[in-house]
């Protein structure tokens, strides 16, 4: 009899044991998951080999191609780099689920927040010629964002113009696409205009080397204003002899953009943009794991490939991950994954190695990627040697002809 009490009275405890124990475990494992900021990159390359990357190519000023058709390296959510664990967030993530889970969820948000390791004057010279840029007013101050705040747009900017101010940059063409995020009350895309407006390195901003005629903002049939399907490298860069600039603005429907932030037609910089949406062909697929990434991009390059509707829009290809609950699997390689740039880093350079690189960039010159510049299997150097391999044969191409 007294055994069978001892018995009885260690069933409980072993119960709750069974769930005390998993529960401790599950804790743990979810406190280091999302309050980690750990990122362990590997290989982030500085060496400015890259710092000309068009301007070299033999012949491109006698065969002048089609920017649509210049192949190109770009960054994607470029003005990441200066995240920080405790960097505020934007006023457009904080009603979000994201952002009401921020004060228990930082490190997870950091991993997966910063997409690059160094700002755009390294990103420049290691090859990047295109910069996806979200943008955010913070309490009167633009700032970079990816949900949180990295460093002010006036530090990007300048980084910018430095660069566009060196020996290298001539006959260079560096794309930059603003991606508003949160305008403040009675702040419109004039406003933002007007401020990059301001910002200057010797007396020069970025409307200085946009060389171009006021654009067909919209790509509009019968309107007038230059078209990107138009527009060449000696439009941009004043026949090789100068760096130009070519600026396109986001507008991405009402959760991101609203009417009221649109500003007017009339002013003097929005005839120095290209709206996004309708002067390109750039889908995010927002997915992670490589095969399913590279599933996408291929059933996206036969997409294209098998019409003619965007020939004359500008085609990116938008390679890059992103926290993905879009298959039962994409939760796992979440986890794996770690960070975004941990996950580039081996991701980066299956694409740049894969059968189908070529091809790709054939039916999508733009080649967007995170961690742009790394050097984990050598892919900043293998991705430019083979942008530059294709454009020096778009040339040949169009001067044979």
């Amino acid at each position: 009899m007294k055994q069978n009490r001892e018995k009885r009275k260690i069933a409980p405890i072993k119960i709750l044991m069974g769930i005390f124990v998993p529960f401790v475990l599950v804790t743990i494992f979810l406190s280091v998951l999302l309050n980690d900021a750990t990122i362990d990159t590997i290989n982030s390359v500085d060496n400015g080999k890259y710092v000309t990357v068009l301007a070299d190519i033999d012949g491109i000023v006698e065969a002048n191609p089609r920017l649509v058709d210049i192949a190109m390296l770009a960054s994607h959510d470029a003005v990441t780099d200066s995240l920080t664990p405790d960097s505020p967030m934007d006023y457009h993530d904080r009603p979000t689920v994201l952002g009401k889970l921020d004060p228990i969820t930082s490190g997870f948000q950091y991993r997966f927040g910063r997409t690059q390791a160094v700002g755009l004057d390294v990103q420049l010279r290691q090859g990047a010629r295109m910069f996806h840029i979200k943008y955010t007013d913070f309490e009167g101050t633009w700032y970079g964002t990816h949900a949180h705040l990295s460093l002010t747009i006036e530090e990007y900017v300048l980084q910018v113009l430095r660069y566009l101010a060196t020996p290298e940059a001539q006959g260079e063409i560096v794309i930059l696409l603003w991606h508003p995020m949160y305008f403040g009350e009675g702040v419109t895309l004039d406003t933002f205009h007007h401020y990059v407006a301001s910002v200057k390195l010797n007396g020069k901003n970025l409307y200085d080397y946009v060389h171009y005629g006021t654009t067909n903002t919209f790509d509009e049939d019968g309107k007038s204003g230059v078209r990107i399907g138009e527009l060449r490298y000696n439009d941009v860069t004043v026949n090789g002899t100068e760096p130009g600039v070519v600026l396109f603005d986001r507008r991405e429907g009402t959760r991101f953009f609203e009417r009221g932030m649109e500003g007017t037609m009339t002013d003097v910089y929005m005839g120095k943009y290209f709206d996004m949406d309708t002067n390109a062909n750039h889908k995010w697929h927002s997915r992670i794991g490589q095969k399913t990434l590279i599933s996408k991009i291929n059933e996206q390059a036969e997409l294209i490939a098998s019409s003619d509707e965007w020939d004359n829009k500008l085609r990116m290809n938008q390679t890059q991950a992103s926290f993905s609950a879009g298959g039962f699997s994409d939760i796992f390689i979440d986890i794996g994954a770690w960070s975004l740039l941990r996950f580039a880093e081996r991701y980066n350079v299956t694409l740049v190695n894969h059968e189908n690189f070529d091809y790709w960039l054939s039916v999508m010159p733009v080649f967007q990627v995170d961690f742009v510049n790394s050097g984990y299997g050598d892919f900043n150097d293998l991705v430019n040697q083979k942008i530059h391999a294709y454009n020096q044969n778009l040339v040949n191409s169009i001067l044979g002809a």
